[in-house]
């Protein structure tokens, strides 16, 4: 009902605007007609004040009876036996986000998922260690993340799975290791005095 609502006063307000706009191109041209809209302003000061609080009232229902939410708060719904249920997308970020601490190859990772119909569509941005086997890493991190989807959760399918490698991170050198000649070269600062 609510929406229902929501879509009158819209249309209600579209049609006033497409009206308002009409008036002020066509009144651009005439001159006239400008005039005659003072006089009947000043004359029937009651009338118009009433028609612009109407204007403002459909204004401030339509703002409330909006459902303004924010990205972060979307929800995907699905149907299972018992009914629907609704898990916030932010929510099942944070889990899948989780995954990435089972791997010691991976560094950081930010999962992204989006509901597509009855299935669900995942990107995982990792950051991952130097000497690690990625297609293995991508794999496991692939089979692990759909278990989760599915088993843990009771989601539903995984439609696509996309895993971005976005930083190999090697490790730093070992302090007090010599530099050796194939390492490059080592700068030698010499003063002569004469």
């Amino acid at each position: 009902m609510r929406r229902f609502f929501h879509f009158i006063f819209g249309a209600v307000l579209f049609l006033l605007l497409i009206a308002a706009g009409i008036f002020i191109a066509t009144a651009a041209f005439d001159t006239a007609l400008w005039e005659k809209a003072l006089e009947f302003c000043s004359a029937q000061r009651l009338e118009v004040l009433a028609g612009a609080g109407i204007v403002v009232l459909l204004i401030a229902l339509h703002m409330s009876t909006g459902t303004v939410r924010r990205k972060d708060d979307s929800m995907i719904t699905f149907e299972n036996d018992g009914g629907s249920v609704s898990v916030s997308i932010r929510a099942l970020q944070d889990s899948l986000a989780h995954i990435g601490s089972e791997f010691a190859a991976i560094l950081d990772m930010r999962p992204r998922v989006r509901g597509a119909g009855n299935s669900l569509d995942v990107e995982m941005d990792v950051k991952v260690r130097s000497g690690t086997q990625i297609p293995e890493l991508c794999r496991l991190l692939q089979a692990r993340v759909r278990e989760c989807v599915q088993g843990e959760l009771g989601l539903m399918d995984v439609k696509t799975m996309r895993v971005n490698v976005r930083e190999i991170v090697m490790p730093p050198p070992e302090k007090g290791k010599a530099q050796s000649s194939e390492e490059g070269p080592v700068e030698w600062e010499a003063s002569i005095r004469p």
